[in-house]
């Protein structure tokens, strides 16, 4: 990570310094708005734009909350595609085989970029059966730990002495697992129920719907045998001696005699002996009745069971309800880990082509094994961990909340360094960590003049609007203001041009330039929020090359590869 600069003021000298361009704009730049703020530069963590941390716990949206909920996750698009009549025949309407768009011979669709996009699910589909996208929790993204074969079991146990690390050791030792498993972007947040979904769905299992619940673990003490049989004997002793007695066998009549062991006290031995006997004896027979008996007679009195092997992890760990379908995440996982993914740059030029497409299939199969990773090295030290990529919860206001970036007119989270040019994915943990901060630098009112990916894209999805609370159908969630996008029409755009999924909206992305004049010049003047700054940087984007679809097998650029 580079090191990050904190200026409380940022001088005239200093301004004139980044660059002949800029001082041109600088009158403008400090009437409309005056950098009296934090500003933060790195260029390794935001590719050298300057970035303003909201502080004092701002919120990053405005939600009414009389009005939002939280999402079901079938009403997404993909999962309207699985259950909605009228999506399905929209898409059906236009879908076409690959082999049908293979026989066209155009650039972007031929057999090598088919076989490119098919090639980049390969990880994901054979390690997650399909779960990163949609369905229950499983295979490298289930909530338990995995007890790989090379993992001896009692290594799970092994004590973590973290006793020399503070908050930020620990968030640092964290954020460097998951670069290292391979993200390219993390921050941290405190989880923000909203975004979780009230509803999860699968797509393998389109009828059921699993509830998302959040129990309250850390409200749960589980008392020692000796002192749960000291409650019952309390209570026991505050009985009559008649109702002492007629409360034993009761009890003892509801248990299945087969289950109890020799030489268990039975209802008839305790009907043979006067109730004031039966009083005075049961200290004694608390020394010698069996768990099955002691854990019904503490049913009965509302008192905690008292099981000694009752095993704390099953209430504070992250469970799936006997229903199997309904998911449990205790309240003191109230963290978020949130992870980006840099995108190929040259395999989205090609957009809408299938090696565009086959650039977000390769960005699931590295969240994968990247997800599935980092949540087991935070159960090997002794938390819990939830792995997530679209499932469970809102990726983008996690990230938002984690301070990856802002939101677009595109709907996406559009980061300093990558642009919108990213995938998302999260694991939620117990594990002590320090948030990030929510960041601001300039997004918002350089959507409001671009428009470019409105203007471009093929469906049409993309509002020209203004942000809106407002809902545009059934697969938004009112209550937040936001740039909602129709996510119908992203997706059936997508099967009309014939590849599983459209980016033309972060291809034409201004800022989705990599490093280069126009890159430095945006990152400097953004911040400015000047109309007539941006309006001259889109106009000297769009004097920039586009790139052909047989540009990306000419490339030797690749994301994982450093220069």
């Amino acid at each position: 990570m580079g090191k990050i600069h904190e200026k409380k003021h940022i001088s005239r000298r200093d301004f004139l310094k980044l660059g002949g361009f800029t001082a041109i704009t600088l009158p403008a730049v400090f009437e409309t708005t005056p950098l009296a703020h934090t500003l933060y530069e790195s260029q390794e963590e935001y590719g050298g734009f300057l970035i303003r941390k909201k502080t004092g716990g701002a919120s990053a949206y405005r939600i009414d909350d009389s009005v939002y909920q939280r999402f079901d996750a079938k009403n997404s698009a993909l999962g309207r595609s699985i259950w909605d009549d009228e999506v399905i025949q929209q898409v059906d309407n236009l879908q076409k085989t690959d082999s049908e768009i293979i026989a066209t011979n155009e650039p972007g669709y031929r057999k090598e970029d088919f076989a490119l996009l098919r090639a980049s699910w390969i990880t994901d589909n054979l390690l997650n059966s399909g779960a990163a996208m949609h369905g229950l929790h499983k295979s490298l993204f289930q909530v338990h730990r995995l007890n790989s074969g090379t993992t001896d079991s009692e290594f799970y146990d092994v004590p973590w002495e973290r006793d020399h690390l503070t908050k930020e050791g620990i968030t640092q030792k964290v954020k460097k697992a998951a670069k290292f498993f391979g993200a390219s972007l993390v921050g941290i947040a405190e989880l923000d129920e909203r975004w979780i979904y009230g509803k999860s769905f699968d797509t393998a299992n389109p009828e059921e719907s699993g509830e998302i619940i959040f129990t309250e673990a850390d409200q749960l003490e589980i008392p020692t045998p000796e002192e749960c049989k000291q409650s019952i004997l309390t209570e026991l002793q505050e009985m009559k001696d008649d109702q002492l007695k007629d409360f034993l066998i009761t009890t003892l009549e509801e248990i299945d005699s087969e289950a109890l062991p020799p030489g268990s006290p039975s209802p008839f031995l305790v009907d043979t002996l006067p109730p004031n006997q039966v009083a005075q004896m049961v200290p004694m027979m608390m020394d010698i009745m069996p768990e099955i008996v002691l854990d019904a007679i503490a049913r009965k009195l509302d008192l905690p069971f008292c099981t000694s092997n009752i095993d704390p992890s099953v209430f504070t760990s992250p469970r799936y309800l006997e229903d199997g379908i309904t998911l449990g995440i205790p309240r003191t996982m109230k963290w978020v880990i949130a992870l980006a993914f840099e995108l190929d740059i040259d395999a989205l030029a090609s957009s809408p082509g299938a090696t565009s497409a086959a650039s977000i299939g390769n960005g699931y199969s590295r969240i994968t094994t990247t997800v599935g990773n980092l949540a087991e090295f935070i159960r090997m030290l002794g938390f819990n961990a939830i792995p997530c990529s679209d499932m469970t919860g809102l990726s983008i206001p996690m990230a938002i909340d984690a301070g990856l970036g802002e939101l677009g007119r595109n709907g996406m989270l559009v980061t300093p360094k990558y642009g919108p040019r990213v995938q998302l994915a999260k694991v939620i943990t117990d594990m002590p960590l320090l948030p990030d901060q929510a960041i601001h630098f300039g997004v918002t009112e350089f959507c409001q003049i671009c428009n470019r990916c409105a203007q471009q894209c093929p469906g049409q999805a993309i509002s020209f609007d203004a942000p809106s609370s407002e809902a545009i159908d059934l697969s938004n969630n009112p209550g937040v203001e936001k740039w909602a996008v129709n996510a119908v029409y992203c997706l059936t755009a997508s099967s009309a041009l014939g590849s599983s999924i459209c980016s033309t909206c972060i291809q034409v992305c201004p800022f989705n330039k990599p490093e280069g004049w126009l890159h430095d010049v945006t990152r400097r003047l953004i911040e400015a929020k000047n109309s007539s700054i941006d309006k001259l940087i889109l106009s000297a984007d769009e004097n920039e090359k586009d790139a052909t679809q047989d540009d990306f097998w000419e490339s030797d650029n690749f994301i994982h590869i450093k220069d």
